[in-house]
């Protein structure tokens, strides 16, 4: 209502002028009226067809689409949740390996990462798979207990070693990645100790209070997608230096 008074009061001079006298000029006065009328309504459809909403049917059919759509993209958008989650797995041990290394340079202690596969699901007192510890002077040394020792030898006793962080792929927001260790070629390993000097270098041993060696070998940390096989590799150099790299 509001609009046809609006178009009233805008077109009110032409309804006016149209008012003239004689029959030519009321001939003329009658077909102006006719356009302005014809205008008046087209304008009117406009509107209406303008303000035309949806239909059930149209509704229907975008709800239907929408629903093919989303159960056509839900199995690869599953698949690429699990990898992310083998991945983020495979950065948390090869971030695990890193700290070590930048942390036996930096502070100036011996810094140990353990893997353990037969240990048991993560605990107050149970780290699980990974361990990181550093290792310190003890409660025998004159100076204070957790000064940094800066040999590997100090993780042969308990109290010469600090637990830092640990870590365990078997959670249930890694799922579905599983680990395991290899030494040389396909060589499976339940134990490893790597130990990280303050001078740079690399030693390991495979089992606990054994002799530490020098590392010559390559450990690669294998975490594999258990729903398509897709696994990640960790890989920890002799150096000391860590990367991950994907295998298909």
């Amino acid at each position: 209502m509001h609009f046809f008074h609006s178009f009233r009061n805008r077109y009110r001079a032409a309804f006016l002028s149209t008012e003239l006298k004689g029959p030519q000029s009321r001939l003329s006065a009658t077909w102006s009226k006719a356009r302005l009328l014809r205008r008046l309504l087209s304008v009117l459809q406009r509107r209406r067809h303008a303000e035309r909403g949806f239909t059930i049917t149209e509704l229907l059919t975008v709800v239907a689409l929408i629903g093919i759509l989303a159960a056509a993209a839900a199995p690869s958008m599953v698949t690429y949740l699990r990898d992310r989650r083998v991945q983020d797995a495979a950065r948390n041990v090869a971030d695990l390996y890193r700290t070590a290394r930048s942390r036996a340079m930096g502070r100036g202690s011996a810094m140990m990462v353990r893997w353990n596969g037969t240990a048991g699901l993560p605990t107050a007192t149970n780290p699980g798979h990974f361990g990181l510890y550093e290792g310190i002077v003890g409660p025998t040394s004159p100076m204070h207990q957790f000064m940094p020792a800066t040999s590997c030898n100090s993780f042969n006793v308990a109290n010469t070693q600090r637990f830092v962080k640990g870590f365990d792929e078997r959670r249930a927001r890694y799922e579905p990645a599983t680990a395991q260790m290899y030494s040389v070629g396909a060589t499976t390993q339940a134990y490893l100790e790597i130990c990280f000097t303050p001078r740079g270098r690399t030693f390991f041993r495979l089992a606990a209070g054994g002799n530490w060696l020098p590392l010559t070998f390559v450990p690669r940390v294998e975490m594999e997608n258990g729903f398509d096989s897709m696994s990640r590799f960790i890989v920890i150099s002799p150096n000391g230096t860590t990367r991950v790299e994907e295998r298909l």
